[in-house]
Order: C-alpha cells, then sequence, then structure tokens
C-alpha cells in the first residue's frame, strides 16, 4: 500500500514495504523474517513522514518556481535513489552475497531508508 501511494504521490517506483539490513539493531539476527519485514516497513514508513514533512517544510517559502524546482530535485533524488538501492546494484555490491527474496527485500528497503533518513535531515538543516 505504502508503495503505490509513494508511486501516485510522486511518479517514481513503487517501493517494498519491508526494509533493514537483518544486521540493523532494529532486525537482529535469528529474528524471523517476517517479524523482520514488519519493523523493517515500519521504520521505512516512519523515515518517509518525516521526509514528506522536510519536504512540506522547504516548499512553503518558496515561490512557484521554487516549488517547482523542489519537486523536479524530489523527482530526480527518487530515481536516483532507487538505482543506488536496485536489486542489481545490491547484488553486484555484495558479490552475490544477498542471496534469497526475503533477504533482497530487506536490503533494499534498508537501503532507501537509510537514504530517505539522510535527504529528511539535510532538508531539515537548510529549513
Amino acid at each position: 500500500m505504502l508503495a503505490k501511494r509513494e508511486a501516485e504521490r510522486v511518479g517514481g517506483a513503487p517501493v517494498p514495504t519491508s526494509a533493514p539490513s537483518p544486521t540493523s539493531a532494529e532486525s537482529p539476527a535469528g529474528t524471523p523474517a517476517p517479524e523482520q519485514q514488519a519493523s523493517a516497513g515500519s521504520d521505512y514508513e516512519a523515515a518517509d513522514k518525516a521526509l514528506n514533512a522536510a519536504y512540506a517544510a522547504a516548499g512553503a517559502c518558496l515561490d512557484d518556481a521554487g516549488k517547482a524546482a523542489l519537486r523536479d530535485e524530489r523527482r530526480a533524488w527518487i530515481k536516483a535513489r532507487d538505482a543506488t538501492c536496485s536489486e542489481a546494484k545490491i547484488t553486484a555490491d555484495s558479490k552475490g552475497e544477498v542471496a534469497g527474496v526475503s533477504a533482497m527485500v530487506l536490503e533494499v528497503t534498508g537501503c532507501k531508508t537509510k537514504l530517505i533518513k539522510e535527504l529528511a535531515k539535510q532538508l531539515a538543516a537548510k529549513g
């Protein structure tokens, strides 16, 4: 549902609704995959909400041209995020060590969550 909402909101590719790497503090080793994915999904949703709030704050003081530029920057950032966190890139970077659908979903979502949090901090610092 979140992925569909994001795609509709900004025209980006759907995002998995699960996240961080199985080695994260929120998903300790030995935790069943469904619980890791639920935790990861919650972390992703919280980060996404924080990013949306940061964008709203950043856009609040802009004129129409500034808002259009911010929107275009956001769309470009989403494309870059999706490329950085793609299954193909993660597979190449890990030299094939990320195996299985559940592990890949956690890696992809964890990657996207990390980048979202970083951008939210950057936007908040500007505002």
